[in-house]
């Protein structure tokens, strides 16, 4: 991002961007056990594999950002949202029957899935994901949110168990935030409810950063 170096020049690798696309929601018993599942979802190279919980849905619908009459997700506490393209409809939406199908198979905690046709529910979709970051940042009734831990990530194979642990350590620690992200290249986002007001709560704070940078190194990650 320009902070630690200045790149002049790059080759790239492009890719198709297909003309039509299908998005494909997978609901799970919980965040962690979507998670487990993501491998299964990139074998099929999707265009992309986004993460949400049940709690960003909530302070989306208490913000008036989320209308479940417009995106009647699957049953679940834990979401995939996936999308996949072809040259036409009907090869995106076989493409993503395909991975319906293959996550059917699997099951693993699948609760339910639903494969989107109408553009007006999957941009719906992809704007309650896209604003996640942002809005929660401040919900009525709840304590504020901050920055601190909300960009770490692991090895997308390691996606589950990291969410398990991480969901502990902050239990631990009585923090509360949810939890969404790019899947598929295993990164989460979160904004947690962290006390930044008291020497006793940022003292609190430090350590929680400490154990969790840890926790996330043991996994082969990264964090910022």
């Amino acid at each position: 991002e320009g902070t630690c170096v200045v790149v002049l020049e790059a080759t790239v690798h492009l890719i198709p961007s297909p003309p039509c696309r299908t998005l494909v929601v997978a609901g799970y018993v919980d965040a962690a056990t979507a998670a487990d599942h993501v491998t299964d979802v990139l074998e099929h190279r999707p265009l992309g594999l986004e993460g949400v919980d049940d709690k960003l849905i909530e302070d989306m619908t208490v913000l008036g950002l989320h209308k479940h009459d417009l995106s009647q997700l699957p049953p679940g506490n834990g979401y995939l949202v996936i999308e996949v393209g072809g040259d036409s409809k009907d090869e995106a939406e076989e493409r993503g029957r395909a991975i319906i199908r293959s996550l059917e198979k699997a099951g693993g905690g699948l609760r339910g899935t639903k494969l989107y046709d109408d553009r007006e529910s999957e941009q719906h979709i992809w704007a309650v994901r896209e604003a996640g970051l942002g809005a929660t940042a401040f919900i009525p009734g709840k304590a504020d949110t901050h920055e601190g831990w909300e960009d770490s990530a692991v090895p997308p194979e390691r996606l589950g168990e990291y969410l398990r642990k991480l969901r502990a350590l902050t239990d631990r620690y009585g923090y509360e935030s949810a939890v969404y992200g790019h899947y598929g290249q295993g990164c989460v986002h979160a904004r947690w409810n962290f006390d930044l007001t008291s020497a006793d709560g940022v003292r609190t704070w430090r350590r929680f950063l400490d154990e969790a940078a840890d926790l996330v190194l043991s996994l082969g990650g990264s964090l910022s």
